[in-house]
């Protein structure tokens, strides 16, 4: 707050141990646009001892662009290493996930891993290459 960001507290799930964990989160809002949240949260994540955060642009919801989730932890066992940045599709409101679900006045939302972006051919032999692939078993390729 001090920092002049704007914060909602959440409730985050997620499997551990063979039962389901909770823990308190936030979502913070750069009230007023100074360009230095992605950085500030970073340093945040890594002074109170985060594993990670995640990073929603504008426009992410709206699929204008993709969340990222960033590790800031320099433990062995952590699921991502220091640094390392995991992209996510948009959100989804109503939805939860086996791997992580948030909750805003006990409503989830998730955010979905993008495994891979696979782009069209950029010519008219790639598109009858790519069409010609999709008609064979998936065992012959």
């Amino acid at each position: 707050m001090s920092l002049g960001y704007g914060a909602t507290k959440l409730i985050g799930q997620y499997p551990e141990g063979g039962k389901t964990s909770k823990e308190m989160s936030f979502f913070v809002v750069d009230n007023n646009d100074t360009g230095t949240l992605l950085e500030d949260l970073k340093k945040l994540g890594e002074v109170f001892q985060q594993d990670s955060i995640l990073f929603i642009p504008k426009g992410t919801v709206d699929k204008k662009d993709k969340a990222f989730l960033i590790g800031t932890n320099k433990c062995s066992n952590n699921f991502l290493s220091y640094g390392q940045i995991m992209p996510f599709e948009g959100g989804k409101f109503g939805k939860t996930s086996k791997i992580y679900t948030s909750y805003v006045n006990g409503r989830p939302f998730i955010f979905e891993e993008v495994d891979e972006t696979v782009l069209l051919p950029a010519s008219g032999m790639g598109i009858w290459a790519m069409h010609e692939t999709a008609k064979k078993d998936w065992t012959e390729l």
